[in-house]
Parts: structure tokens; C-alpha cells; sequence
């Protein structure tokens, strides 16, 4: 296959056979390792099957080629095209050749080099945030290893005229933005660090919406015996023994809190997809297939969190309920003269203190993203953080070096 304009400039169409001269060489047996390979020529006729065109947007594709024809000056000047064959049909001539001249492979003629290039995928379905240290500590291992044995220092330059042994690699290279390179650390190790900064601010979060859960579970748990003192004290004037009232009490709090558990867990789930879907850009909500590419290893990973909730309530339940059961005129006359003195992390605003570092770290997070606002001449629509001012960003900068 060809595009229009090399085929009218060779003046063939769609069913043409051109002949073509495919020039090679071949090692000389029993020839010194110094000794350049001996040059061959073979004719070659190619079928025209098609045309086709490389849009702009599809360069890359086809590794920049553009598939023009290139005119080199000379005497008289001369022009090269190039053409697009299949794979297997070009590695089926080279076979040949190689049988006809009775050697393991044919070589490029002169001086010239072939190159291959392979496209690896990383299958990113496979992949979590929790392997991204590890991915990153592969990857720098394979590129170690590929400089150290496949590095253009370590092979024959593409200069000499000392054709190269098996496997015939002259150089090879890895070239992606997730290996780091001298210009500055890869893709991943950037986004590494953007996530360990971030962990700060979000771990205290966490800590604290955690914490304030807790809380609120074991307050409306103690309400809740508070609520049933009454009966529990009617129970103990009738005959019932401690053990009696509090086995009846905790049975039924603990087939509640099961229950709570097992409709709590999925419940949890979709309400975060219900939320996240109108609170994320349409842009960001790919990070959803987490949860519903797996919802069930989604639900398993915050049994844990559940668990502990529960498990809370029922130490708090235990415990309000020992109280109650055990109270009498005096304890209540205690409790009532009971100081109403804060407790020690309010007197000490531990809470704003938490809350603050959450604050800078989530700003540290941020601030490789307001230094590419600030630097942007226009400001760039695409970046939301670029909402932005460049003077409340100077105040930033400031608060942060300093």
C-alpha cells in the first residue's frame, strides 16, 4: 500500500506490480570478524493492493512517519518513497534469502541499520494504587538493566564497519514517560510523591471523620440505655438479675448491630456512587470502576471499618449498661455533682490543631498544580485549580517558603 501522491508521482494504481531491487548483505564464511559482510541485490515484485492517507492527528501512530516522498540534492537528485508491506510477507522474502545463501540472516546493505520498534501496554485493570511503589521499583529495575546491558555504550556504535554477531542488536532503548530520564523523575515517581503529600491531609481527615463517627455512635448508643434506664430499673425491682437484664439487652443490640452490618455495608457503597457521580467532573469519574468493576471486593474492604463501628458500640453499650444496672440513690447523687469541666482535647483545641495540618497538607498537595496556574500566560481553561488569583496564589507561595 501506498498514499495518492506517491502512486501518481510513480504513476501506478490500485492492481500495479512494480519491480524493485532490494539491495543486502551476507556474511562471507570463514571471513575474519573485521571483514564487512559481501553486498547482493535481488529483484522484487510488489503488488499494489491500495492508498491510503495519514492524517496529522494519526502521525504518531506511525511513529512520525508521513509517508512523503523525500527529494535528496544530488547529481542528478534523486527521490525516496516509502511504502507499507506486510510484515510477514517481508520476513518470508528475508527467510528466503537467508536459505538461498545458506546463513542465519541477511544484513542491511552498507552501513545502513534496520530499526524495530515494539509497543508494550500496561494492562491498568490489573493494577491499584497500593502496587504503584512496586511498579515503580520494576520499572527502574528494567531500565537499570537495559542500560547496563543494551546501552548504546555498550555496543558496537552504528559508525563502525564491524557488522555485529548474533543477535544483531546494535542498541536498543526503552523510551516512555514512566522511566525516569536526566530531564527529571517519570510520570509515576511524580505522581508518587503527589500522593504522599496528599496522604496527609487525607489520613487526618479520615482519622477524624472516623473518630467523630465513634463518637456519635457511642453517644446515641448511651441515649439509648439512658432511654431504657427506666425499664432497666422496673426490671431489677420485679426479680431480674443483672445478668438476666444485661444478656436480654445485649442480645438484642448485637442482632441489630449484624442486621445494621449487613444492609450497612452495600448501602455505604452506593451511596458514595450516588454522591461521587454528581459531585466528580465527568472527567474524573472513571475512578468509580473501582467500585463497580468490583463490588464486592469494594464492600469487603471496609468490613474492617464496619466491624470496628459495631464493635464500639457494643464495648460502649456494655459499659453504659453495667452503670445502669449498677446505679443506685448515691451514684446518682454523684453523677449529678459530677464537674462539667471540658475534656483535655478541648481545653487544648487539639481538633483545630488536626484540622490545620490537614488544611497545609492539602495545600502542599495543590501546589505543584497553582505553580503551573501561576506560570500559565494565558491562564489555561482546562485547569479548574486555575480559578485561582495570581495574588492570593504570590500569598501562598509566600506562606510556603518562608
Amino acid at each position: 500500500m501506498l498514499t495518492s501522491d506517491t502512486a501518481k508521482q510513480l504513476g501506478v494504481r490500485v492492481g500495479s506490480t512494480i519491480q524493485l531491487v532490494l539491495q543486502y548483505g551476507v556474511d562471507v564464511p570463514g571471513a575474519g570478524v573485521d571483514e564487512p559482510p559481501q553486498q547482493y541485490s535481488s529483484k522484487v515484485l510488489v503488488h499494489v493492493v491500495g492508498l491510503f492517507t495519514v492524517p496529522p492527528a494519526d502521525a504518531a501512530y506511525w511513529h512520525g512517519e508521513d509517508f512523503k516522498t523525500v527529494t535528496i540534492d544530488g547529481r542528478p537528485p534523486y527521490s525516496e518513497y516509502t511504502l507499507l508491506v506486510p510484515g510477514d510477507a517481508l520476513l518470508t522474502l528475508y527467510n528466503h534469502l537467508s536459505t538461498l545463501h545458506h546463513v542465519k540472516a541477511t544484513r542491511a546493505a552498507g552501513l545502513n541499520q534496520y530499526s524495530f520498534t515494539w509497543y508494550y501496554r500496561l494492562d491498568s485493570s490489573q493494577l491499584t494504587v497500593n502496587d504503584l511503589a512496586s511498579l515503580i521499583n520494576q520499572l527502574a529495575g528494567l531500565q537499570a538493566t537495559v542500560n547496563t546491558l543494551y546501552s548504546y555504550e555498550n555496543t558496537n556504535s552504528f559508525g563502525s564497519s564491524t557488522a555485529p554477531e548474533y543477535p544483531y542488536v546494535t542498541a536498543f532503548r526503552l523510551s516512555s514517560p514512566l522511566f525516569s530520564s536526566d530531564n527529571g523523575p517519570s510520570i509515576l515517581e511524580e505522581f508518587q510523591s503527589r500522593v504522599d503529600v496528599a496522604q496527609i491531609p487525607a489520613g487526618v481527615f479520615a482519622i477524624l471523620t472516623f473518630t467523630l463517627i465513634l463518637f456519635f455512635v457511642s453517644l446515641m448508643t448511651t441515649s439509648l440505655v439512658d432511654h431504657q434506664a427506666n425499664t432497666i430499673a422496673l426490671l431489677r425491682s420485679r426479680g431480674a438479675s443483672s445478668r438476666q437484664v444485661f444478656g436480654a439487652t445485649m442480645l438484642q443490640s448485637t442482632v441489630l448491630g449484624l442486621i445494621a452490618l449487613v444492609m450497612g455495608l452495600p448501602l455505604a457503597s452506593g451511596v458514595v456512587l450516588l454522591l461521587a457521580r454528581h459531585v466528580l467532573p465527568v472527567a474524573e469519574q472513571d475512578a468509580l470502576s473501582i467500585i463497580t468493576s468490583n463490588p464486592l471486593q469494594a464492600v469487603l474492604g471496609t468490613v474492617w471499618y464496619a466491624l470496628a463501628i459495631v464493635l464500639v458500640a457494643l464495648i460502649t453499650l456494655s459499659l453504659s449498661l453495667l452503670f445502669a444496672i449498677r446505679a443506685n440513690i448515691l451514684s446518682q447523687r454523684r453523677e449529678a455533682a459530677r464537674s462539667n469541666k471540658p475534656p483535655l482535647w478541648q481545653r487544648l483545641n487539639l481538633d483545630v490543631i488536626a484540622g490545620i495540618i490537614a488544611l497545609v497538607g492539602y495545600g502542599f498537595s495543590l501546589l505543584p498544580v497553582w505553580e503551573q496556574c501561576y506560570k500559565a500566560t494565558p491562564m489555561p481553561s482546562s485547569l479548574p485549580h486555575c480559578r485561582l488569583s495570581r495574588r492570593s496564589f504570590s500569598l501562598w507561595a509566600v506562606c510556603y517558603y518562608s
